[in-house]
């Protein structure tokens, strides 16, 4: 009866690779009766150029367990990503069968893989990049977050918020202004500060965003900060300059007029 109605597909099958038996789930998920499976065997139904088969092989061979992924075929060609759970038993009739449970992770496989390129997008920006639950607890940050604040690539962050990352005024305006407007009005923009490793401030242009579900709740705060450091030092400069131009003009002017006096 569990095997009939388990909503993962599950096959019965011999050492050798013939299959016994197909529940309706695996029908669904192979794409073909019970018979059509049976007929293909596990030489229908796994990709011959799959390196994984042999070892997921041996280690049932050894333990009478094994589990992993392969990449499998439906009875239409079709190839996906699936992961096995397998064990061995001696039925009724005293004969060694496996019990087989397969579950398609094509989906979460590409998840995964979509994840781990925007992960790798974002270690690339000079940015500070991060992401907190609506607690503010961190989530992520990316590696020139962790450098700034003095982190190693894999430091477990569990344990650090967004006071963690910012000096006290600037963890306030977070707090009180930046994460408030941003759950109110979906983002949040504004200029604040980075609390580096090394005790500086690093001026930043940051934007808090808050992301919700289906149902309007919030799942998790992203932001991204910018350093306005070479700008900041760009227009400090550029006063100075005005600063030395006025009193230059000044000193030009005050000649003028003493040089007049004596005439």
């Amino acid at each position: 009866m569990l095997f009939e109605h388990s909503m993962d597909a599950a096959l019965r099958t011999r050492p050798d690779g013939r299959i016994l038996a197909a529940n309706a789930a695996a029908c669904a998920l192979f794409r073909a009766s019970e018979a059509q499976i049976c007929a293909l065997g596990r030489a229908g139904l796994v990709d011959a150029e799959d390196p994984r088969l042999a070892p997921l092989l041996a280690e049932r061979e050894r333990s009478g367990r094994a589990r992993g992924q392969l990449r499998l075929r439906r009875a239409d060609g079709s190839l996906f990503e699936a992961e096995l759970s397998s064990s061995q038993y001696v039925d009724a009739d005293g004969l060694v069968t496996n019990s087989l449970i397969v579950r398609d992770v094509t989906e979460r496989e590409r998840a995964a893989a979509q994840q781990a390129e925007l992960t790798a997008i974002l270690d690339a920006t000079p940015d500070f990049v991060g992401s907190a639950e609506p607690s503010g607890r961190l989530t992520f940050l990316n590696r020139a977050a962790r450098r700034m604040l003095g982190l190693a690539p894999d430091a477990d962050i569990s344990g650090y918020s967004f006071a963690h990352c910012h000096p006290t005024w600037a963890t306030r305006t977070v707090l009180e202004v930046g994460v408030p407007e941003a759950v109110r009005h979906g983002v949040w923009a504004g200029q604040l500060a980075i609390a580096c490793a090394d005790g500086r401030e690093i001026p930043v242009s940051q934007v808090i965003v808050c992301q919700r579900d289906a149902q309007g709740r919030v799942t998790r705060l992203a932001t991204i900060a910018r350093d306005l450091s070479e700008i900041h030092a760009a227009q400090a400069q550029q006063r100075a300059l005005e600063a030395r131009l006025q009193e230059a003009q000044k000193m030009e002017s005050i000649g003028t007029l003493a040089g007049g006096v004596a005439h």
